[in-house]
């Protein structure tokens, strides 16, 4: 879903490389700062872009969103709260002779992190809604990582689609056999599923692995990928963003 999202944002054409330098460098700000309203700004700001430029439904944002907030939430909440026997200055529940309870310096630590960690977010959504995961690894080629990572990217990315196809078919193949009738029909529907799963995933790699070799397949794969030109505008645009993000870190 996300690299359809990708493949049909207004940024899709723009130079990746240009993308993910302001997307990162702005993550990178963001986690060294640390600051409840510089992460506010961020995520103001990336949210306004999103918008802009990422059509897409109500419906999808909140699919995206949730599994991120439950995190962050659940993260924040272990940080936050302390068992004490000494109530603390931001509040305390009493529970028989201890307390649930939190310092007012550990709520303004844990909104500061929770914070952080929703603006950094939003920085890795805006590449990956406006990026489709080809030209992510044109990015990875241009920093020179190394190419045995790069092609594990690759096939895992592939196998994420055929492994997605073929749970779906195994699960309308049992729901068409009414597998969910109760909570015990459903455990057993899931783990037969997992199982037939992982042989199936198995054959595929085979049959991938032979159709490659049976294409001259010599441990390297190439792929025909085009990257637009990064404008002098453009580049000047990236130094003002940055020059003034740097300097509203420092006034904050």
């Amino acid at each position: 879903m996300m690299d359809k999202i990708a493949y049909s944002s207004e940024l899709r054409e723009k130079n990746p490389c240009f993308k993910a330098a302001f997307a990162v460098g702005t993550l990178l700000l963001c986690i060294v700062k640390r600051n409840l309203l510089f992460s506010s700004f961020i995520l103001i700001g990336m949210g306004l872009l999103l918008k802009t430029y990422v059509k897409t439904s109500l419906h999808i944002w909140m699919h995206l969103i949730v599994v991120p907030i439950l995190f962050v939430f659940l993260s924040t909440i272990s940080i936050l709260i302390n068992i004490s026997k000494e109530p603390l200055s931001g509040f305390a529940v009493s529970i028989g002779s201890i307390y649930l309870t939190a310092s007012k310096e550990g709520i303004k630590a844990a909104c500061s992190l929770a914070m952080t960690a929703f603006a950094s977010i939003s920085c890795l959504y805006f590449l990956s809604l406006t990026t489709p995961m080809m030209d992510l690894l044109m990015v990875l080629k241009v920093i020179h990582c190394p190419s045995l990572i790069i092609e594990l990217i690759l096939l895992i990315y592939r196998f994420i689609f055929i492994l997605e196809n073929t749970a779906s078919s195994i699960h309308t193949a049992q729901k068409c056999r009414l597998s969910e009738t109760n909570y015990r029909t459903l455990l057993s529907a899931w783990s037969q599923m997992l199982a037939v799963l992982f042989v199936l995933a198995l054959k595929r790699s085979r049959a991938i692995y032979n159709a490659m070799e049976a294409r001259c397949y010599d441990g390297k794969i190439d792929v025909l990928l085009e990257m637009s030109q990064v404008t002098m505008k453009e580049k000047w645009m990236l130094c003002m963003y940055f020059c003034f993000m740097v300097s509203l870190s420092i006034w904050l």
